[in-house]
């Protein structure tokens, strides 16, 4: 499973902090190491790829609870 940042923008910044309250048969790849909680960063242009693997225990299946908090933080070429 992945999660996908993906920002599109010229001069903005986007933060999130992703809380799996639940997540069976679910494992944070490496870099990453918490499973139960992981912040990104994705400046302009830039793409970021968050990994879990699904694990056979599971037989393919997999659940999960989250909660999540963002911020943008605007660039120059937003502001007034």
């Amino acid at each position: 499973m992945i999660f996908k940042y993906e920002n599109k923008s010229e001069g903005s910044t986007l933060t999130e902090t992703v809380y799996m309250k639940k997540h069976d048969y679910l494992t944070i790849c490496p870099p990453e190491t918490n499973s139960d909680q992981f912040s990104v960063t994705v400046g302009p242009k830039s793409v970021k790829l968050i990994k879990f693997k699904i694990d056979p225990a599971g037989g393919g299946g997999y659940s999960l609870a989250l909660s999540f908090s963002y911020s943008v933080k605007l660039g120059e070429d937003n502001l007034l």
